[in-house]
């Protein structure tokens, strides 16, 4: 497949904005389908349907009937957020800090582990785990 990225069909479409929960689902169904009989890794994430493709992927997913917008920037899985969450609390912990102010951070790095590029959730992690 020469070199590859992950990419994401969001559970939330442009045009509808989530009005019609069971209509996106069943294109994202659809879509999946399409990928997997091609072969094409897929995992579910906490912010949709992410698909690991070639480089410019767009034009092989036309060949297979996907006209779908997708962003190259998936959400993570949620035991990846989880696990960031858990080195989070763990970190916080060691400082000491009120509950109020831990609730309001995990929440933060919650919504971040959710929505940034897998590479920059691990360097945020890793900052966190370092500056510990």
């Amino acid at each position: 497949m020469g070199t590859t990225a992950w990419y994401e069909f969001p559970f939330v479409d442009e045009v509808g904005g989530g009005a019609n929960v069971v209509g996106r689902l069943a294109a994202l169904l659809a879509i999946a389908s399409r990928l997997e009989a091609a072969g094409w890794p897929l995992k579910l994430t906490t912010t949709g349907l992410a698909f690991e493709a070639p480089e410019g992927a767009g034009d092989e997913l036309l060949r297979l009937g996907v006209e779908e917008p997708f962003t190259d920037m998936p959400g993570g899985t949620l035991a990846e957020v989880l696990e960031a969450v858990g080195r989070l609390h763990d970190s916080l912990r060691e400082r000491r800090l009120d509950p109020e102010e831990f609730g309001r951070l995990a929440a933060l790095y919650w919504v971040l582990g959710s929505h940034t590029p897998r590479a920059e959730r691990d360097g945020l992690g890793q900052a966190e785990a370092v500056s510990g």
